[in-house]
């Protein structure tokens, strides 16, 4: 039985990104997934209105609007308090995971024990010109990533909900 992984799309502005990044995670190997999109921008207005009715196009994806613009840490904080899974992680609506990332990361975690997992990026810059980092941390990293001593941009991330709630 594999356990539900939590994603959290946080939104701001991003109405001509999402969908890109929600079709990301429906296209991930891994079965088990429940989606959230925790829209930021505040009630009413037109990122708001384009926001929800790009992710209504998805019955399967929970959507959650903030009535004002708290910030992405809250947004992501909402998702999470929302969240039914064992395991979360964060996504941007202008990114995109790789369509194995989840599996990935869910097979080291559960092999490891660890409650916290990143990955390398690749960064792909407006000009066409990409970089790629990879992870050169191991081990039980969680104080180095709250403390920033890591870089693990939200989007690499995956941990276990109830300590990242702790």
């Amino acid at each position: 039985m594999s356990d539900l992984i939590s994603v959290v799309i946080s939104s701001y502005k991003g109405s001509d990104t999402v969908e890109r990044a929600i079709r990301s995670v429906l296209a991930q190997t891994y079965p088990s997934i429940e989606l959230i999109v925790v829209d930021d921008n505040g009630l009413g207005g037109e990122e708001q209105i384009a926001t929800e009715q790009v992710v209504r196009r998805y019955p399967h994806v929970k959507y959650i609007a903030h009535q004002v613009n708290k910030n992405g840490s809250a947004a992501r904080n909402t998702g999470m308090k929302a969240a039914s899974g064992k395991y979360v992680a964060l996504l941007d609506d202008d990114d995109e995971f790789l369509p194995a990332k989840i599996e990935k990361q869910y097979k080291v975690m559960r092999e490891s024990g660890a409650p916290v997992c990143y990955t390398g990026q690749k960064i792909v810059f407006s000009s066409g010109t990409e970089r790629e980092d990879i992870p050169h941390i191991q081990g039980f990293i969680f104080p180095q990533v709250i403390q920033r001593k890591v870089e693990a941009p939200t989007s690499v991330l995956m941990f276990e909900r109830d300590v990242a709630l702790s």
